[in-house]
């Protein structure tokens, strides 16, 4: 099988400068011209070009915040379909943007593939207008893994902590030093350190490693994904630390919390946490 990365096209430069777009489009048996729109707007590095279900796969293992772009099939096309139906049951996460040619696609293609998630469709005909395709890419983005991780884990946290967690989080695909959480919270490392232990919080070790292990939960709720992939996707050392610190934070071992939902588990986990903490220095102010 031919990797994706082999087929990265070359770099140029994209209009995200001015719009918000996702990190990596997998180009799924798209037209010429529509691949050249593409790489025009996101910049030739960032768009995957595949031809075979397969690679589709393998790139989003390796691809963070990244958006599929395919063709709504027509009618004669029934195994592109269930390709595509396949592989959102595989990775329910990953947006989507469908290319719908009136000519050829298949309006009941259309009806399912909204059923299983694909709600930006693009009309291709007689030309993909660039304003059209960029708005359905900038909508995959905006709704990106942060805001869609949020929405789902329904925190109940102090309005101090919100604040914190979702700065680790936007930056959690990566390591997470407690210098650049103090950058993204708006104040020196250690005038962090000090405001955590004012305000009764967990301390930006334990956030940074919550919102680290947040986002690895989002991807492990995708059945297409693997620990293994999820820990090199998200540069944990490796496997099986992503499983001890999945055990430590959760006391469940990986394969317990993705058989009830990792996320959901581990969002009442951190809110059980946070009381806990909130307990203690509770008590501990009292004592003194």
């Amino acid at each position: 099988m031919t990797s994706p990365r082999s087929v990265v096209l070359r770099a140029k430069p994209p209009l995200r400068a001015r719009t918000p777009l996702p990190s990596a489009v997998v180009a799924f048996g798209i037209p010429a011209a529509a691949r050249t729109l593409v790489c025009d707007l996101v910049g030739y590095a960032a768009v995957l070009n595949v031809e075979r279900l397969e690679d589709v796969e393998e790139a989003l293992h390796h691809a963070v915040d990244a958006c599929v772009l395919c063709v709504v099939p027509s009618d004669r096309a029934a195994p592109m379909l269930q390709d595509l139906l396949w592989l959102r049951g595989r990775f329910p996460n990953v947006a989507t943007v469908a290319l719908y040619y009136p000519s050829t696609s298949s309006c009941q293609a259309v009806l399912q593939l909204g059923a299983v998630g694909v709600t930006q469709i693009v009309t291709a005909e007689p030309a993909i207008q660039s304003f059209d395709l960029r708005t359905a890419l900038t909508r995959c983005h905006s709704d990106g893994v942060a805001i869609r991780l949020w929405k789902r884990c329904e925190f109940v946290l102090p309005d101090n902590m919100v604040t914190l967690l979702k700065a680790a989080i936007r930056l959690a695909h990566q390591p997470i030093s407690g210098e650049r959480l103090a950058s993204a919270a708006g104040m020196p490392e250690r005038s962090l350190r000090k405001y955590c232990a004012q305000e009764a919080l967990l301390s930006p070790q334990w956030i940074v490693g919550w919102a680290r292990l947040l986002v690895a939960a989002f991807y492990l709720d995708e059945p297409g994904r693997t620990v293994a992939n999820v820990a090199e996707l998200l540069a944990f050392p490796s496997a099986c630390a992503l499983r001890n610190q999945l055990k430590r934070y959760s006391n469940l071992a990986s394969r317990q919390l993705r058989a009830g939902g990792t996320t959901a588990f581990l969002a009442r986990a951190l809110e059980n946490a946070v009381r806990a903490h909130e307990a203690a220095e509770l008590s501990r102010f009292r004592s003194d």
